[in-house]
């Protein structure tokens, strides 16, 4: 009786778990336990040792899934020693490999190749030629999840020929759809699109449609990483469009959410909103809790890069409910982050740090050294750009600390690239110069092309920042080359973008108009729309600084008119794309613009007041918009500009106003520890003194070598040769 009784509680037990343990990703982790630990006791009643077994293992399983992974590597590692006892060495094999998994999710990657290793070394004296097939595609994912591509490929490769000579086709494609997953995050875009090719090529002649979908989608991703977006969009409709077929209902969900993806990276936010909102309500439909808060919080990425912050903070918040009820730890210390990610860039960093500080300590409690790296890194991001630069060093010294102990060499170059951005803002630039170095020669090391080339162009922004505009572009050459030679469009028109920066700060503005062209003309190639606008504006601002330095009345004349069919191109874009960023910039920019033609009309224009209208219309419109973005030290620098217009263009000229505003500058400057941002805005003041000088009044000329000598000071600190020659050239005129 007391058997038959043990047995139908076994078998109600079995109907609970059908509904509840493996639909884990439900997030019904606690009652999944609660099943699994009453089926545990009834099998010890029993003493069912082979079952006992088996639960450890689906206990361990549930643990897993729910990011609590010390508590599973104890259950698998249970199941792993009493199938030992029993003689089941197969399953013992099998113990390995999923301990393998589980140090491999957490980041233990030493541990899990040991685990792995094991599980391959019993396979191999079991003579079991597909599971052999199976451990060396398992380190191969380790080894891809490591960053260490080299050891990867050259599992995948060996688990694809094992399966070649069992005959084993399905399983062939498999490895060469992985190859391509490997190829694609090593950046070799080339030999990934090969290796998927043969993926699709296999899966069509097995008229495997589900794989057929797969393999669109991962050339899809592919293309994506790539930067040729339409590709991307047409194969994931591809992949979409076959699950439809098919009525894999969560799957066409899953591509909806990629194509949302591209379209955010594509820099089209309005599709990408769309797409993630209808793979959202498919999840909705489909009773899938993790995956409907999943696009709350994409949702939430889209709208912050888009600049609208107040709905993303709303999205975001949707997804940690969700992630809250369902008690996920993990994503829901994730879904901190997000938080912490918009108010950083909504330029609230008091918030921000302290979600990124609840995030990185439920982390530390959930034992993920990785994402606590993580949070020390974007706590250190934060810190940087609230001008709190030792602070940042600090965290970043502890991201640092444990990307090393992890021997995570790609992250570790990642950290000496964050410690060169801080040193390069903080205006320390030998420091970000050798941070930046020590990350593109490690990247060289592990071969990543496209993260050398990325060294390169911050090794650029560096040197074109201090002054050094031909070292500036040697090193932005170098990352152009990578580029052209990684067929990277997207990026190539960016270097031509930074070229043409380097030109403009060097004063070269028809170079620079000549790069910004060309950087314009392929953006527009590759529709990538926000940064064609972004290249209209830097044109119409190189054709209003050219404009300063001509002095003929007919050419200046028609750069002006030039520059302002770019900068109206401009807000068309942005305004259409809703760039509301970019948008502040184009109004201060068509402000200075009319600045410009207001030096050209004579003082007695009957005009001179509708364009001071237009003029002050404008640029407090840009003004306003960085002021709602909460873009603090961009506004304050933007209204340096602003001053000087005050101080130079006789028809707006005002002392009062432009010292007003200077100060002001100063001041926030002041506060976030913009040193040359600092000096440019007391070398301004001490013009304006010295414009007051000219008119006699007192002690001006005292106060304005005051200023200047301050100003100088920074730029000798910061080691700013031409800009500390400028100042002495006000202070000692010839």
């Amino acid at each position: 009786m007391v058997f038959l009784f043990l047995l139908n509680t076994r078998l109600k037990l079995l109907l609970a778990l059908d509904s509840q343990v493996f639909v884990t990703p439900s997030g019904k982790y606690g009652l999944a336990i609660d099943c699994k630990d009453q089926d545990l006791a009834i099998h010890q009643q029993l003493d069912d040792q082979v079952s006992i077994a088996g639960i450890y293992f689906q206990l361990g399983w549930i643990y897993k899934d729910w990011g609590k992974y010390q508590q599973a590597i104890n259950y698998y590692q249970q199941s792993r020693e009493l199938y030992q006892q029993l003689g089941k060495d197969s399953y013992v094999a099998g113990q390995w490999s999923w301990l393998a998994v589980c140090y491999r999710e957490w980041g233990k990657y030493e541990q899990a190749i040991e685990c792995e290793n094991q599980d391959l070394a019993i396979r191999q004296q079991l003579d079991d030629q597909v599971s052999i097939a199976a451990a060396y595609y398992q380190l191969g994912r380790i080894y891809k999840d490591w960053g260490k591509y080299e050891q990867a490929v050259n599992y995948h490769q060996q688990s694809r020929d094992f399966y070649q000579k069992l005959g084993k086709g399905k399983d062939v494609a498999s490895q060469w759809y992985n190859l391509a997953g490997c190829y694609r995050e090593w950046g070799k875009y080339e030999r990934a699109i090969e290796c998927e090719n043969q993926d699709l090529a296999i899966s069509q002649q097995l008229d495997n449609q589900v794989d057929v979908a797969l393999a669109y989608y991962q050339l899809g991703r592919i293309y994506q990483d790539w930067g040729k977006y339409q590709q991307a969009v047409d194969y994931y409709q591809q992949s979409r469009d076959i699950y439809q077929q098919l009525g894999k209902d969560s799957n066409v969900a899953n591509k909806l959410l990629w194509l949302g993806d591209c379209y955010r990276q594509w820099g089209k936010y309005e599709q990408a909103v769309n797409y993630y909102q209808q793979s959202r309500e498919l999840y909705q439909k489909l009773g899938k809790d993790k995956n409907v808060a999943s696009q709350w919080y994409n949702l939430a990425g889209c709208y912050r890069e888009w600049g609208k912050y107040k709905r993303a903070i709303e999205c975001e918040n949707k997804d940690l409910a969700i992630r809250q009820r369902l008690d996920d730890r993990v994503n829901i210390a994730d879904a901190y982050y997000q938080l912490g990610r918009i108010y950083k860039d909504w330029g609230k960093y008091g918030q921000a740090i302290n979600y990124y500080q609840q995030s990185r300590d439920l982390y530390q409690q959930l034992g993920k050294e990785i994402n606590v790296a993580n949070q020390w890194y974007w706590l250190g991001n934060s810190y940087k750009e609230w001008g709190k630069y030792e602070r940042a060093i600090e965290c970043q010294n502890q991201c640092l600390v444990i990307r090393q102990q992890s021997y995570d060499q790609v992250r570790i170059a990642l950290a000496y690239y964050q410690l060169g951005r801080i040193y390069k803002d903080w205006g320390k630039y030998k420091q970000a110069i050798n941070y930046y170095q020590q990350s593109r020669d490690l990247y060289q090391e592990l071969d990543k092309e496209k993260d050398v080339a990325d060294l390169w162009y911050w090794l650029a922004v560096c040197y074109r920042e201090c002054g050094k505009h031909e070292r500036a572009i040697e090193c932005e050459n170098q990352d152009l080359a990578i580029r052209q030679k990684l067929d990277d469009q997207v990026n190539i028109a960016d270097a031509y973008y930074q070229l043409g920066k380097i030109y403009k700060d060097w004063g070269k503005y028809e170079q620079a108009i000549n790069y910004y062209q060309q950087s314009r003309e392929l953006y527009q190639q590759l529709d990538c729309n926000e940064s064609v606008a972004r290249c209209y504006r830097q044109l119409a601002s190189c054709q209003c600084l050219l404009a300063k330095k001509t002095s003929n009345s007919t050419e200046i004349s028609n750069l002006l008119i030039q520059a302002e069919e770019n900068i109206r191109q401009a807000i068309n874009i942005n305004t259409t794309g809703e760039y509301k960023e970019n948008l502040a910039y184009d109004y201060t920019t068509l402000g200075l613009l009319y600045s410009e033609n207001l030096r050209l009309l004579p003082s007695d224009d009957t005009s001179n007041q509708e364009k001071v209208d237009i003029f002050e219309e404008n640029y407090h419109r840009g003004l306003t918009y960085l002021d709602e973005l909460g873009q603090t030290v961009e506004k304050a620098k933007e209204s340096l500009d602003l001053a000087r217009a005050y101080l130079e263009v006789e028809p707006l000229e005002n002392l009062n106003c432009s010292e007003e505003i200077a100060q002001e500058c100063l001041q926030v400057f002041q506060e976030y520890n913009r040193r040359k941002l600092q000096a440019s805005a007391l070398k301004l003041l001490g013009e304006i003194y010295l414009k007051r000088t000219q008119q006699n009044q007192s002690n001006a000329e005292a106060v304005a070598t005051q200023f200047l000598a301050e100003s100088l000071q920074i730029y000798q600190d910061l080691d700013l040769q031409e800009k500390a020659a400028e100042v002495e050239q006000l202070m000692h005129p010839s």
